[in-house]
Parts: structure tokens; sequence; C-alpha cells
């Protein structure tokens, strides 16, 4: 199917979380030639990247990303943390003021700095769901069957994520 952004191929992969109005998602996205590779190629020239996955918390059917609970995908960030060691390390570039505060609040609670990329206020107005997790980037010379067995190997996390009950009581960023 076609990314959120709309910009490229993914695989999805998704399952109802423990509460209502969210699921756990998965989305395998190919990184296309024509954005990996510059039309002349040379010492300069980035590297080819091969596909990235992101394992995210996503609220549906909202029109604003100010409800997120952001506390409930820090509640879901230690099983991500065993499943996987190799998440992208870079921090989200969340634009809303009320994404980067809940994103803030959770990092300032212990969650890794890179816990809540994804897609936020501008993505939810267009669809009606936001999104935030992380994302672990494949080698680009990964082989098909490497990939299958990636998105394999993340059924339990998903499964894990989605049995995952939100906290009670927390201070949401939409309090």
């Amino acid at each position: 199917m076609s990314s959120s952004a709309g910009v490229s191929w993914i695989t999805r992969m998704y399952l109802p979380a423990a509460e209502e109005g969210y699921r756990v998602l998965v989305e395998a996205e190919e990184r296309l030639p024509v954005r990996s590779y510059p039309k002349r190629v040379g010492e300069t020239s980035r590297r080819p990247l091969g596909p990235s996955v992101k394992v995210m918390l996503n609220q549906v059917g909202v029109d604003t990303s100010a409800g997120f609970d952001w506390d409930y995908l820090h509640a879901m960030w230690p099983a991500m943390a065993s499943a996987r060691t190799d998440w992208v390390r870079n921090k989200p570039n969340t634009k809303a003021a009320h994404d980067r505060a809940g994103w803030q609040r959770i990092v300032a609670a212990g969650a890794p700095p890179y816990l809540g990329i994804g897609f936020g206020e501008g993505q939810t107005k267009r669809s009606r769901d936001c999104m935030f997790g992380a994302r672990f980037q494949l080698p680009p010379d990964v082989l098909l069957q490497q990939v299958v067995q990636s998105l394999d190997e993340l059924a339990d996390l998903v499964l894990a994520m989605g049995a995952i009950e939100p906290v009670r009581g927390a201070t949401r960023s939409d309090d």
C-alpha cells in the first residue's frame, strides 16, 4: 500500500491495542532508487539505504494529535527495547508544540530520545491518524527473505505491545 506520507510503497501490519482507539502499527518502507541514488554517482554521493521499518503506536479516527497518549507509548518501550537493540537513534522532528511537549515529557521520564518518530499533527489533519514510535534500518543489500524474516520476528513484539495496558492516571499531553 502507499505510505502514510504517500511517497513510497510499504508493507503494513497492525493489531488493535488494549486501549480503544489505538493500534500497534508496523510499516516497512522501501527506499526507492530515485530517493537513494543521485543522478550522478561519485565520492560525495549518499550511500543507498535499505528498507526502513517503523514500529509505532497509532491513534485512529482523530482530528488532532493533541490527545495522543505519550505515556502509553512510553509504557510500550520496555517491550520494544527487549525485542531489538538496533533502533535508529535520531531524535524525532515533531512540528506541533503539543507533540514536542509529549515527547519531551516521556524523555524526561526516562524514554530514549529517539522514541517518538512518526507522524503527528500535519498527518492527522490529512488522514485522521497519528502515530509515534521508533524505527530500525535494514542494510541496502538485504535479501527479500531477510526482510520477510525481520517482519516475521516483529510479530511477537506486536502481540506483546498490543497486550500492554495504558498507564492510568498519567498526565497526558491533552490534560
